[in-house]
């Protein structure tokens, strides 16, 4: 894992960049969010931030009650909406510099889960969709641990969003990544 110092770097260079965010997160990846407000300049960059927690708040956020609430095509909804509210709030910035982010999670929690622990993050941009999704080991992490994995994540993809580095953790589990870009028509 990166050092606390590293960390605060890259955010700082992400606040001195000219992209602009709405991020949206759902049980899990809080942290994330609270990553970039507690580093000085996250005016700059981030526009707005929504946590729709609660199963009702998240259908409230999406207009309709998910198939399932956790999951990659939730997440890629939530990112859309992001997006879609990142061009309202920041009429002045050019569509180029502003972005949607959802993530979604299903961590450790104070019962036993019977699903998958997961999560999920996406990017929508104006011109690519790109999303994040890992399945990890039940049992294998702490939900600290789980939350310093997804804040980690979500900020190298936003890094590279950004044009900087800031790799991946390196965990047993398989991370997937993949861009989809937009066809003009779109």
């Amino acid at each position: 894992m990166s050092s606390k110092t590293d960390i605060a770097e890259l955010i700082k260079k992400i606040h001195q960049s000219p992209l602009k965010v709405v991020i949206v997160s759902s049980g899990g990846g809080t942290n994330a969010i609270a990553s970039l407000l507690k580093v000085p300049g996250a005016s700059q960059t981030v526009l707005e931030s929504y946590i729709p927690y609660a199963r009702e708040s998240l259908a409230h956020y999406l207009l309709k009650e998910p198939d399932q609430y956790c999951s990659l095509d939730t997440t890629l909804s939530m990112a859309a909406k992001a997006y879609s509210a990142a061009k309202k709030i920041d009429t002045k910035t050019n569509i180029d510099k502003l972005m949607g982010i959802g993530i979604t999670a299903s961590f450790a929690t104070t019962y036993e889960k019977k699903g998958e622990h997961k999560f999920f993050i996406v990017i929508q941009a104006y011109n690519y969709t790109k999303y994040l999704e890992c399945y990890l080991i039940k049992g294998n992490r702490t939900r600290k641990q789980e939350e310093e994995l997804i804040t980690n994540c979500a900020l190298s993809l936003l890094a590279e969003s950004c044009g900087f580095e800031f790799d991946l953790p390196k965990i047993d589990e398989e991370i997937k990544i993949n861009k989809i870009k937009a066809e003009k028509s779109w």
